[in-house]
């Protein structure tokens, strides 16, 4: 790719995600060492790899669910860097992956961190902790890169009710964004429309109901951002319907 200006396209990556006939969310956990240093987990040798269920997808103005305390009385936020794949690929070496990606944005990896200590304890993915209705909300505008370097260059931020959370730049992560595309094009075939969740920063917290979560994502002077509201999820879903859910109160590790 030539270097030059970075460029924000407006509803682009909802475009592209929407339009997808096979999309995919795939998530990439524990890449910043405040993040494993904040939870005390211990630094990653490689990429950790989720799935994200995408009935999870949500774009603004939807708002974020809470599920009922049944279910999971701890939803936390994270703030990440999504990339968005622009054509289909397989088994790319990192100094072509810019050339398979449409662009970047900002997205929200919710989790429900008191499931995912279970699954961790008991050695399973964490794919409902992860999964639950509207836990991937994602900015709908793109920025679209003219040189791989700038992946390393993009700062991500959230702000919970006005007060500044979570602030990092994509060089402190781990594993790099093409060396995260790459390795993973090496283990399944990506798709246009995909998303890639790539990790989150240290600054980690709760959210309750009412809550505003503003996230953005910039590189000099371009920027996306957004903001999600979170309300309690309404009586009568599938957790208060008489569906056995998974009883967290009483799981015994």
């Amino acid at each position: 790719m030539t270097v030059g200006a970075a460029i924000a396209k407006p509803q682009q990556a909802k475009v592209l995600i929407s339009e997808s006939q096979s999309r995919q969310i795939i998530g990439v956990g524990r890449n910043y060492t405040s993040h494993c240093n904040e939870l005390k987990n211990p630094i990653p040798k490689m990429p950790n790899y989720f799935i994200k269920a995408t009935s999870a997808l949500i774009f603004p103005p939807t708002k974020i669910e809470l599920p009922s305390a049944k279910m999971s009385n701890s939803v936390q936020y994270e703030a990440e860097v999504a990339v968005v794949i622009g054509k289909d690929c397989f088994d790319v070496v990192e100094a072509d992956v810019a050339d398979y990606i449409a662009g970047v944005t900002v997205a929200l990896d919710l989790t429900a961190r008191d499931i995912q200590e279970y699954e961790k304890a008991n050695q399973l993915s964490w794919f409902m902790s992860k999964s639950l209705p509207t836990f991937c909300p994602v900015c709908p505008d793109l920025i679209s890169l003219n040189a791989i370097e700038q992946f390393n260059q993009l700062n991500v931020k959230l702000m919970q009710n006005g007060e500044m959370k979570q602030n990092a730049i994509t060089s402190d992560m781990i594993f790099k964004i093409p060396t995260i595309v790459s390795y993973l094009s090496s283990i399944m075939r990506l798709k246009a429309g995909d998303i890639i969740l790539t990790g989150t920063p240290a600054g980690v917290g709760e959210i309750k109901q009412g809550d505003s979560l503003s996230i953005s994502l910039s590189i000099q002077d371009v920027s996306v951002s957004c903001e999600f509201m979170v309300e309690q999820r309404k009586a009568g879903t599938v957790e208060n319907a008489g569906v056995a859910v998974y009883p967290l109160v009483s799981m015994e590790v």
